[in-house]
């Protein structure tokens, strides 16, 4: 299902289970995060460049498209998303310019979600550099860890190779050839 709101096209894919909770969001200071290039799909300011030096991704600075990022921006307005309302967290993930898809973990009672290639994943993800069965992602507590699944590329946070950490708001997950932005929303 996909939805423009003010010229960034939103695709909303929803996982099987159903429940319904509540969202809240970190307050932080206000950030404005452009879009770059899928060179670098990262959704944080990084005037920097990628690591290495290599500056291959550019800023869409000149178009002036800026993307307010949810998880600096204090309670951003996401009821005009549909399907958000069992979610729990949200994978966002660039797919152009001014494209994003939003993978949803919508509330489940062992709140845990298995990230793959295998359609009876919670999130399937079709990418040949995602294994069949490359994370798993769960909440304990009022934290959220991410565990690879001994996946053949690797699950990477924030670009350091994991086998089990804590993820924060906005930490970038990269998934094979795949780079999401992790969002709580609870």
């Amino acid at each position: 299902m996909s939805h423009t709101i003010a010229d960034i096209i939103f695709e909303v894919q929803q996982s099987e289970s159903q429940a319904s909770g509540n969202t809240s969001f970190r307050s932080q200071a206000n950030d404005s995060t452009r879009f770059r290039q899928s060179e670098d799909t990262s959704f944080r300011n990084n005037s920097g460049g990628p690591p290495g030096g290599n500056s291959g991704g550019h800023d869409f600075e000149e178009n002036n498209t800026q993307f307010k990022n949810p998880m600096k921006t204090g309670a951003p307005d996401l009821s005009a998303i549909p399907g958000l309302s069992n979610a729990m967290a949200l994978l966002i993930r660039h797919t152009g310019r001014n494209q994003i898809m939003l993978y949803t973990l919508e509330q489940n009672s062992a709140q845990r979600w298995l990230v793959g290639r295998q359609r009876d994943c919670d999130i399937a993800i079709e990418d040949n550099a995602i294994s069949r069965q490359h994370c798993l992602i769960q909440k304990r507590g009022d934290r959220w860890q991410i565990d690879d699944q001994q996946s053949r590329n690797g699950t990477y946070v924030n670009d350091l190779a994991v086998n089990m950490t804590y993820l924060s708001s906005g930490d970038r997950v990269t998934l094979g050839n795949i780079d999401v932005i992790f969002l709580p929303l609870s």
